[in-house]
């Protein structure tokens, strides 16, 4: 009877446990695909899919900006992932290639399909306001700049400091 009896006991048991097994792995294959579902999310607004754009889509040439106070600063995007950035006086200096104030070069690339970093970067303005021209120059690492195809690069929407494509 106690073979029997305990036969039937962990039959039951047995079962029992297999249901439950089922119901747990149900319930956290919902909760996993949940998880899934928003980390996806998350990324694809965040523009962690965007696949960088080819050079060759045309973002190499060369962006000016002209400051309130009428200095020029221009921008020479290459295809090689390297920039130049020089400021000028005037625009006259800038048209006639004339010694810049401030010369600097450094590397870009490209953070999201139309997010920039700009390596090197040398920060004419304080605070990205091209209002506030600093002294001297300050050595910074530019990112999330936004590349508007084909003809602008916008640094700081907020405070007005975008460059316009001046090569066609």
């Amino acid at each position: 009877m106690d073979g029997a009896f305990g036969g039937e006991e962990s039959y039951c048991t047995d079962r029992v446990g297999a249901n439950r097994s089922k119901l747990f792995k149900r319930k956290y294959m919902r909760v996993n695909l949940l998880i899934l579902i928003f980390l996806v999310t998350v990324l694809v607004s965040c523009g962690f899919f965007d696949a960088p754009n080819p050079v060759d889509e045309g973002i190499a040439g060369t962006y000016q900006f002209k400051y309130p106070s009428g200095q020029i600063e221009v921008i020479e995007i290459r295809n090689d992932y390297t920039y130049s950035q020089t400021v000028h006086l005037r625009a006259s200096y800038a048209k006639n290639d004339s010694a810049p104030l401030i010369k600097n070069s450094g590397t870009w690339s490209f953070e999201t399909a139309r997010r920039l970093g700009f390596g090197h970067w040398l920060s004419y303005c304080e605070m990205s306001d091209p209002s506030r021209i600093r002294d001297e120059p300050e050595l910074s690492s530019e990112s999330g700049i936004v590349w508007d195809p084909p003809n602008r690069i916008w640094f700081y929407d907020q405070t007005g400091y975008v460059f316009e494509r001046v090569d066609k």
